[in-house]
C-alpha cells in the first residue's frame, strides 16, 4: 500500500513533515513517530507546526518541532491531514519541495500532495503510519512507539470514541513489546491540566446552550474569557468533551474565538449525529463523530450557525 511513498522517502536526503494547524495529538504523535524514522535511516528531518503548540501533549516536544523551516527539503509529508487550506502560511514552502506524499484518515476530495494514502477507516492516523514502518522495515524504538501510543490514545478518545475497534487494540498491543509507559503518557495527557484550564471548561459548561431537548449542546469562548483567567487557546478543546459526556446529548459544538471576527468550531457527535456534516456546511469538515470549521462573522453570527447546523445533525 505504501510502495511509492516508501520510494520517495528512500530517494530524498532532507525531509520536512507537516501536521495541521491546530495540532492535535494525533499530527504531532505521527509526525514525531516518522521523524525519528527518517533520522534513523541518515535523512535530515524536522517538523514544520505551528509557532503556538498545544500544551496537553508538550511532553512530545523535541527541537525537530519548529515554525520556520530549518532547511530546503527533497520531499513534503503531510500527515493528518491533505487538503491545502489545513496549513495556512506555509503552502508555499510545501509546495517548494521536488517531491510530496501524504498519510492521512480524514474524507477528503482530493490531496495537497502527489502521492497519497488517505483511509478514513483507521482509527487515527498514527495507525497508518505504524503500517507504514512496518512495511518500510524501519526499526520501531521505544520512542516512536510512544508517540504512536499518545496519537491513537487522543484520537480515539481514550479508546471510548467510535472509531475504535479490534486493529486499533491490535496496533496498540504490537506497541506495548517496545516497552511504552502508557501510565506516563495518560496522566500527562488526561491528569495534568493547569487551573486555568479548568476554569475555562467550568466556564463552557456554564454557558452551554441545550437545543432539542438536550440531545445537543453548544457553547463558546472569547479571548477576553481566556485573558481573564491567563489560559491559552489550546485550552479550549478539552471543555468539548465534557459537555459530550452529558446524559442525552448526542452532538455537542464549542466556538472558540481565535482573533477578532474569526472562531474555530469543534463538533462532537456520541451515537448517530454525524457532525461531519454540520462542518462542511459551514466550510469544514472532519470525521462523523469529531469535526470542525472556521467561521469569519460575528459571534452572534457564528453561535446562530452552528446552532442552527448542529441540530440538522439529529
Amino acid at each position: 500500500m505504501f510502495e511509492e511513498i516508501i520510494r520517495k522517502v528512500n530517494a530524498a536526503q532532507s525531509i520536512l513533515v507537516y501536521t495541521h494547524v491546530n495540532m492535535d495529538g494525533d499530527a504531532a504523535g505521527s509526525a514525531k513517530a516518522l521523524c525519528l524514522a527518517f533520522k534513523k535511516m541518515g535523512k535530515k528531518c524536522a517538523i514544520l507546526c505551528d509557532a503556538e503548540k498545544p500544551d496537553f501533549i508538550s511532553f512530545l516536544y523535541d527541537d525537530s518541532f519548529v515554525s520556520e523551516p530549518p532547511f530546503e527539503a527533497d520531499l513534503s509529508f503531510a500527515v493528518d491531514f491533505s487538503e491545502e487550506k489545513r496549513i495556512p502560511g506555509r503552502e508555499a514552502c510545501f509546495y517548494a519541495a521536488n517531491d510530496s506524499v501524504c498519510i492521512d484518515h480524514h474524507v477528503s476530495e482530493g490531496s495537497l500532495a502527489k502521492t497519497s494514502v488517505i483511509d478514513s477507516k483507521a482509527s487515527a492516523a498514527a495507525m497508518l503510519v505504524y503500517e507504514f514502518l512496518i512495511e518500510a522495515g524501519i526499526e520501531i524504538d521505544r520512542d516512536m512507539a510512544e508517540a504512536l501510543y499518545t496519537a491513537i490514545l487522543t484520537d480515539t478518545g481514550a479508546f471510548k470514541y467510535s472509531n475504535t475497534n479490534s486493529e486499533t487494540h491490535r496496533v496498540v498491543s504490537e506497541l506495548y513489546r517496545y516497552g511504552i509507559d502508557h501510565v506516563k503518557i495518560c496522566t500527562a495527557v488526561y491528569e495534568t491540566k493547569p487551573q486555568a484550564q479548568l476554569r475555562i471548561e467550568s466556564l463552557a459548561m456554564e454557558r452551554a446552550e441545550m437545543l432539542e431537548g438536550g440531545k445537543a449542546a453548544v457553547t463558546y469562548i472569547t479571548q477576553e474569557d481566556l485573558a481573564r483567567f491567563g489560559a491559552r487557546y489550546d485550552y479550549c478543546e478539552s471543555a468539548i468533551d465534557y459537555l459530550r459526556t452529558m446524559k442525552g446529548v448526542e452532538a455537542v459544538a464549542i466556538i472558540k474565538q481565535f482573533a477578532e471576527g474569526v472562531y474555530k468550531v469543534s463538533f462532537r457527535g456520541k451515537n448517530y449525529a454525524n457532525v461531519r456534516i454540520a462542518a462542511e456546511a459551514l466550510g469544514g469538515g472532519g470525521h462523523d463523530r469529531a469535526a470542525g470549521c472556521t467561521l469569519s462573522m460575528s459571534l452572534e453570527e457564528a453561535y446562530e450557525s452552528v446552532k442552527r447546523e448542529i441540530v440538522k445533525t439529529l
